[in-house]
C-alpha cells in the first residue's frame, strides 16, 4: 500500500467524507488520504469504489504499509484502535512481519490479466494478499494463474523472455500470440515437471529472439 507526504492529503476520516468522496484519479489506480485524527491511519479509494485502511509502519529503515480492513466492514473508528495496536507492537521493536503475524512461506509466481487481455507476471511470498489488493484496486484485474517460484522458473527469468511484449512504464504485458497463456496452460493447468517447463522457455525464447 502506498504512502503520501503531501499536506493536502491530510483530512479527518468521517463516514460523511468517505461516502461523499470522489477523488480525481487523474490515470491513477488508486488515492490516498491520512487522517489527521489518528497518526499512520491511511485510507486508500480505488476507482471499483472500495475503500481500505492501512496502517503506516516505519522502523529501522523499513517504512511500507499494510491493508487492515476495508470500509464500511471495517468502521473508522475500529480502524483507529486497530492502528493503535499496532503502534504498540512497533514501539516494542517488532518487525513487520511480527505486527501483521506474516508467516514467510516460499514465493509464487502469480499471473493477473487485465480487462484489455494483458497480463501481468508477479511474484510474492504473500500472493494471497497481494492479489487481493491488486484486484480491489484495479477494475476487471483477475488472477488465472500461481505457481511455485523456483530457479527455472521466475520472475525474472520470465520477464527478461516476454520483455520484448512488455509496455514501456508499465508492469503488463502484450499477449496477442499467445506466448504467455501458453505457459500458463503448461505451468499452471497440467502442473508440467520442471525439466518440461524449462525447455518450454527455451523453445520461446528461440522464436521470440530469432535464436
Amino acid at each position: 500500500m502506498g504512502r503520501t507526504t503531501d499536506k493536502s492529503n491530510y483530512v479527518e476520516l468521517t463516514d460523511e467524507f468517505l461516502k461523499t468522496w470522489k477523488p480525481d484519479f487523474q490515470g491513477k489506480r488508486n488515492i490516498y488520504v491520512r487522517d489527521t485524527v489518528q497518526k499512520n491511519l491511511l485510507c486508500n479509494a480505488s476507482k471499483k469504489g472500495s475503500h481500505s485502511f492501512g496502517f503506516d509502519y516505519a522502523l529501522k529503515g523499513v517504512h511500507k504499509s499494510k491493508v487492515i480492513g476495508y470500509y464500511p466492514a471495517m468502521s473508522i473508528q475500529d480502524a483507529r484502535i486497530r492502528v493503535q495496536e499496532c503502534e504498540k507492537l512497533v514501539a516494542q521493536g517488532l518487525s513487520y512481519d511480527d505486527v501483521f503475524e506474516i508467516e514467510r512461506l516460499p514465493s509464487m509466481i502469480y499471473f493477473l490479466e487485465n480487462s484489455q487481455g494483458h497480463i501481468k507476471i508477479g511474484k510474492s511470498n504473500d500472493w494471497v494478499n497481494r492479489v487481493k489488493q491488486l484486484v480491489l484496486s484495479t477494475e476487471g484485474v483477475r488472477l488465472i494463474g500461481i505457481r511455485l517460484e523456483t530457479d527455472i522458473f521466475n520472475e525474472t527469468r520470465l520477464h527478461n523472455l516476454y520483455q520484448a511484449f512488455r509496455f514501456t512504464g508499465n508492469e503488463y504485458f502484450v499477449d496477442e500470440k499467445g506466448f504467455i497463456k501458453q505457459l500458463i496452460t503448461q505451468a499452471v493447468v497440467y502442473n508440467v515437471s520442471e525439466e518440461q517447463l524449462n525447455k518450454m522457455i527455451q523453445s520461446q525464447e528461440r522464436v521470440i529472439y530469432h535464436k
